[in-house]
């Protein structure tokens, strides 16, 4: 029997840092898109098809946004189902509350992050979870979707909550927003076992163990060899 070592794929993390990000340069960006400092965001950044199910999002938002006239939403990305979602979002009478950016230079997601103060998903389509992981590099708790892959990346309460229901996604986006609970250095923690450098170590870690444990186990099976000979002999 052989042991198996299970060694998450290492992510460049760095990009999502937010002490990267000047306050001054969050809200340059902010103003860009008509957000201002005291706003609430709640920020979706991916794909907009249909399997990442952002109308499920977007369907609680008339009740919620009219509770809450600090918060607002902002969708980063493109896709087959953008058009639909605009629409929609027409069709609520929500467009100066829910902002539609449009694709963004890879370079610059890292930025696009710091907007946020809570990523939101309700797709079921992820396989790591790659948005998560970034969402939480760059400081921001998590609301999505219950989904096995975020079995490893999201802790309950801790750097975020999933949900099932509408009740459940309302209620996760609460405790973020309004608890007084600070989530940033939490979120960050849980997914520094995804970075390249965490990667790397956990790589030289294995290697390292296989080398010290050989010797070992060639002695082991050199013994086993020996004590097979004295018994074919003793059977003669």
């Amino acid at each position: 029997r052989k042991k198996i070592n299970v060694i998450p794929s290492g992510i460049d993390l760095h990009k999502f840092r937010p002490e990267l990000y000047t306050k001054e340069d969050t809200l340059a960006l902010k103003k860009q898109y008509g957000l201002t400092e005291s706003d609430k965001v709640l920020l979706y950044l991916g794909r907009i098809s249909p399997e990442k199910n952002l109308k499920e999002i977007i369907a609680a938002m008339p009740a919620y946004l009219s509770k809450h006239e600090e918060v607002k939403m902002v969708v980063v990305g493109s896709g087959p189902d953008k058009e639909n979602m605009e629409a929609m979002v027409k069709e609520f009478g929500l467009t100066n509350r829910i902002i539609f950016t449009g694709p963004q230079p890879w370079d610059e997601i890292g930025r696009f992050y710091q907007l946020g103060d809570v990523f939101v998903s309700a797709s079921n389509s992820e396989t790591q979870g790659l948005t998560y992981i970034e969402a939480m590099a760059a400081g921001l708790p998590v609301v999505a979707k219950e989904d096995p892959c975020l079995e490893d990346i999201l802790e309950y309460g801790y750097n975020g909550y999933t949900f099932t229901n509408q009740e459940e996604f309302i209620a996760g986006l609460d405790h973020i927003l309004y608890d007084g609970m600070n989530y940033v250095s939490q979120a960050i923690s849980k997914v520094r076992k995804y970075s390249s450098e965490e990667y790397a170590a956990n790589v030289v870690r294995v290697y390292e163990s296989i080398i010290h444990s050989e010797p070992m186990e060639e002695q082991r099976n050199e013994a086993q060899n020996r004590k097979i000979s004295r018994l074919s002999i003793l059977n003669r």
